[in-house]
């Protein structure tokens, strides 16, 4: 009897083990932004969280910018979404307006999307559109 009692505790022990070790391990692989079509996007809405200003893109030749710098970049989980602020907050609506995907992207090398704060592989890897973004929104706060 107590020879069972061990290997059950051995069994759930290595259970939980291999649930953490998979975990982390999730957590440690970077991904890209889910590739999205550029034809179905009709529109993305900008917030500039520093000025106020809103600023609502419908043209192809920036749309398709924004979408292939998120999707040419690596992310990796950083940690918990916790607390406030921004600097652009990104509603990618389809046709028919419907938003189809909400991000924020916080720095040149870090965005929150849902539950997590996700950080660039590669460092400044989101500069030239956090710039751009700045450009678009008219932006004259200071960084």
């Amino acid at each position: 009897m107590m020879e069972k009692n061990r290997k059950t505790k051995i069994i759930a022990c290595g259970i939980v083990l291999a649930i953490l070790a998979g975990t982390f391990l999730f957590l440690l692989i970077p991904r890209k932004f889910p590739k999205t079509d550029f034809k179905n996007i009709g529109a993305i809405e900008v917030f500039d969280g520093n000025s106020g200003n809103t600023v609502t893109i419908t043209d192809k030749e920036n749309i398709v910018y924004i979408v292939e710098e998120l999707g040419n970049t690596d992310y990796q989980i950083e940690k918990p979404a916790f607390g406030f602020g921004m600097s652009f907050r990104l509603a990618i609506k389809n046709e028919h307006g419907e938003i189809v995907e909400t991000l924020v992207i916080q720095s040149e090398d870090q965005m929150k999307k849902g539950l997590f704060f996700y950080k660039t592989t590669t460092p400044t890897a989101l500069k030239e559109l956090f710039e751009h973004l700045y450009e678009l929104c008219d932006s004259d706060w200071q960084r």
